[in-house]
């Protein structure tokens, strides 16, 4: 299959609370080398996934010494971490609101760590998806609205 993490669990809701049971499994070893109970108030579910992925960053210690990978290997952060999943999810909707949001959130990585080189790169698409599908009005200096568009007359320069 090509992975080296497999992550398995549980999910179970339980009057006002969600229980949540993870395990993570070096798929190389076959050992499981992290596992941990969660226990979520219902309202604050949408928070749960950031702490399972802290956890599971944590456990599996992404950060390499030795990775030359630049546009894969996370900031030291999990902060960062958390950022690039929010961007990607946003840039993947392909929309012109999530682009920006996109943009704006890839803008808060970098500026967090300005060794984190996807973000800018990331920056750089999110630009050019505005120019390319014309989301934005500012570009080249075009106003869409009705009042840019006035008809002046060219000078006759015979």
């Amino acid at each position: 299959m090509g992975v080296r993490y497999v992550l398995n669990g549980r999910f179970e809701r339980q009057g006002s609370y969600v229980l949540i049971d993870a395990h993570l499994i070096d798929a190389l070893a076959g050992n499981e080398i992290w596992h941990q109970h969660f226990n979520v108030e219902s309202e604050k579910l949408a928070q749960a996934p950031e702490e399972v992925a802290g956890d599971i960053l944590a456990a599996i210690n992404l950060i390499s010494a030795g990775s030359n990978d630049w546009s894969s290997r996370p900031s030291e952060s999990a902060e960062i971490w958390f950022l690039r999943l929010r961007a990607e999810e946003k840039w993947l909707q392909a929309a012109r609101d999530d682009n920006a949001e996109a943009r704006r959130i890839w803008q808060q990585a970098y500026s967090r760590d300005p060794n984190f080189l996807l973000a800018l790169l990331m920056i750089g698409w999110t630009e050019w998806a505005d120019a390319r599908f014309a989301w934005r009005e500012d570009w080249f200096g075009i106003k869409s609205d009705e009042s840019a568009t006035t008809t002046e007359e060219t000078p006759d320069v015979r």
